[in-house]
């Protein structure tokens, strides 16, 4: 049997490719076959009624020095985020095999996810919903719409992504907001499973050390962390402990250093991190991997899908919109062992629900 992965596996970043990539070793553990990935159709998507909310926190002015060493500083992070995206197309090549992809095989299944397949950013894309012409059968895992509702999809439109939905013989979210959209649009019980990255094998790999001791980790998307506020309550923070700035993933110019990776070695900084701020779905699995102490900021733009994840670890307490109490949440031990025993239950129910989707054709179940 054939199966493969519709996902946002060539946006170049640390989060979607190794969610790819875990989502991949997750199909493989279970049929005993490699899945393919298929690409994202280059169609008109359906407009929307709703603003662009990370455009809006872009729009807060961002400090920065007009110095000539922090124009300086700027210049290098700018050839240096080069360099970083660099390294994550190789990974696209190499690991993933992107440079592979068939758009006239057929399949027996493919599996819509996981990443933000449902939002809104570029409209609505109805392939993402379901209307997939290469597939037999359809299913999403833990799919997301980020901060898309259904109420923003336009009335004339409905019965459009309907009909798209109509066609997945399974649905799998990852957060609250995603199974509420879901419900509204698909004509059945979504079901709700953890990201593959936190499902797959990365928690197991062999961590390596890194050349810098006693730093704080800082991952972002460029340069959203922005604001007076937010800059000084780390730099403090960090200041005060004796530590070094350090971004990964997006540039931050405001940090003292700023580090190119490709994706396995950039989990090396986070294990090897003596704190880690994040403001991403992916930076706070990353820190949970790693057994971080972390702090995640909440905004409007992440709120659906962070806040959901952090209540199904119990660890609602790491999150805050309030940077004043940065250090409080920093310094606050994890207990780990508790989320380890959550962990392995949703990784039995992941590999169950692939199970039972992969491995059953026409209602007889064939040994995967």
């Amino acid at each position: 049997m054939k199966h493969a992965i519709l996902s946002m596996q060539r946006v170049v970043n640390f989060g979607s490719v190794l969610q790819a990539w875990s989502l991949r070793e997750m199909i493989r553990d279970v049929t005993g076959e490699t899945a393919d990935f298929i690409d994202i159709e280059n169609t008109p998507a359906l407009e929307t009624l709703a603003d662009n909310k990370e455009k809006q926190e872009y729009g807060v002015t961002a400090k920065m020095s007009r110095s000539l060493l922090q124009r300086g500083k700027r210049w290098c992070f700018t050839r240096l985020s080069t360099w970083n995206k660099r390294k994550i197309r190789t990974f696209m090549e190499k690991t993933l095999r992107l440079d592979q992809v068939q758009p006239d095989q057929r399949y027996d299944h493919v599996i819509i996810g996981s990443d933000e397949v449902f939002n809104h950013a570029c409209g609505v894309r109805l392939q993402l919903h379901g209307e997939v012409a290469q597939a037999d059968r359809v299913l999403t895992y833990a799919a997301s719409c980020g901060s898309a509702r259904s109420e923003d999809i336009r009335r004339e439109d409905l019965p459009r992504v309907r009909e798209a939905m109509s066609r997945l013989q399974a649905v799998s979210v990852r957060d609250v907001g995603t199974a509420e959209y879901a419900a509204a649009l698909w004509d059945g019980q979504p079901l709700r499973h953890m990201d593959p990255v936190l499902m797959g094998p990365l928690q197991g790999r062999k961590i390596r050390r890194v050349w810098l001791k006693k730093y704080l980790l800082v991952y972002a998307y460029g340069h959203r962390i922005r604001t007076d506020a937010e800059i000084d309550a780390i730099r403090s923070f960090a200041r005060a402990k004796g530590l070094k700035t350090v971004a990964v993933g997006g540039s931050q110019f405001w940090c003292d250093l700023y580090i190119p990776a490709s994706p396995m070695r950039m989990l090396d900084w986070f294990a090897n991190a003596d704190y880690v701020v994040t403001d991403t779905f992916h930076g706070v699995i990353f820190s949970v991997i790693h057994r971080c102490r972390f702090a995640a900021i909440i905004r409007p733009s992440n709120r659906n899908k962070l806040t959901s994840l952090l209540e199904d670890l119990s660890l609602e307490k790491r999150s805050t919109a309030d940077m004043t109490r940065l250090a409080e949440i920093l310094e606050a031990p994890v207990d780990y062992d508790a989320v380890d025993g959550i962990l392995t239950r949703e990784r039995q129910r992941a590999q169950d629900y692939l199970k039972e989707q992969l491995c059953d054709v026409q209602g007889t179940h064939q040994a995967c």
